[in-house]
């Protein structure tokens, strides 16, 4: 697995495996990234550092990918860590550095997006490729997701209602416990539950809009 250790001076790439609550780390180094430009880039850890990242303790345990709500962050930074954590996991080798446009993400996004109104893909799932934790997967990250998302587009085409919302909830954290890489790490950021919760937010939402708009045409 690849990962973010967050500190004074800055974030260490790593890789390494969970031990319980602990990842033990078997390469680290200094990633640093430019903030007017975004641009990324790494370097050796210094002499000072080594002793001090062969074992690394997750603030939230069994979840080293930085966490929005767990740590309570701004968004703003929030995006930047994701961003390093892809670079990261190419510094690795375990995705290709560039980002792949139309990928695997895209697609997901573009199936769920034109599904009808009032259906799952387009009420409670599209809003949600707009939220960072989505963002985060990118291309690099997201696996296979959108030829999931092309088996199951007859799934995204039903009625947005509580059942199709968990079992879709159901069959997304089933497809990322099942990955490896940066994909598993950063899809299984989210838990079924909160999948479940963050869709039908999102319907709920949708909803709350359309009915808003249906009343101003009215005149009402």
């Amino acid at each position: 697995m690849v990962g973010l250790s967050l500190g004074m001076g800055g974030s260490i790439c790593y890789e390494g495996s969970l031990a319980g609550n602990v990842i033990r780390t078997t390469k680290a180094v200094n990633l640093d990234q430019d903030f007017a430009t975004g641009k990324i880039s790494f370097r050796p850890l210094g002499e000072f550092q080594e002793g001090n990242y062969d074992e690394l303790h997750p603030a939230l345990p069994l979840r080293p990918f930085p966490d929005y709500r767990g740590f309570a962050l701004p968004k703003e930074i929030m995006d930047r860590l994701s961003a390093e954590l892809r670079a990261c996991a190419a510094y690795f080798g375990e995705n290709d550095a560039t980002e792949i446009e139309g990928g695997q993400r895209d697609k997901a996004k573009r199936l769920a997006c034109s599904s009808p109104p009032g259906s799952l893909g387009k009420e409670a799932i599209c809003p949600n490729f707009d939220h960072w934790y989505v963002k985060a997967v990118g291309n690099n990250c997201a696996g296979e997701v959108g030829d999931l998302y092309e088996r199951n587009a007859s799934a995204l085409n039903q009625p947005a209602t509580d059942d199709n919302i968990e079992k879709w909830a159901a069959l997304e954290t089933s497809y990322f416990e099942e990955q490896g890489g940066c994909t598993a790490l950063l899809g299984r950021a989210l838990s079924q539950a909160e999948r479940i919760k963050r869709m039908k937010e999102s319907r709920d939402q949708s909803n709350k809009r359309r009915k808003t708009a249906n009343r101003r045409s009215s005149g009402r």
